[in-house]
């Protein structure tokens, strides 16, 4: 359980980096 939460953690944050750069991308 806390291995799915700390993927969770991880993957949330490489959402919040990768979505400006991807916004950027395609502007």
């Amino acid at each position: 359980m806390s291995f799915t939460k700390v993927n969770y953690q991880v993957g949330n944050s490489l959402n919040i980096v990768n979505y400006p750069v991807s916004r950027a991308r395609t502007n």
